[in-house]
């Protein structure tokens, strides 16, 4: 995730393979949305 030219890692609380990507490269995101399904 990277905001504002700096970039932030984002740990899951879950193991799994990731299913869907919500979001695009350069989408703005809110607080709490949901970027990516984990199966």
């Amino acid at each position: 995730l990277e905001t504002m030219k700096m970039e932030n890692t984002i740990e899951s609380p879950v193991s799994g393979v990731i299913k869907t990507i919500k979001v695009s490269e350069g989408d703005s995101v809110k607080t709490d949305e949901v970027l990516m399904v984990i199966d």
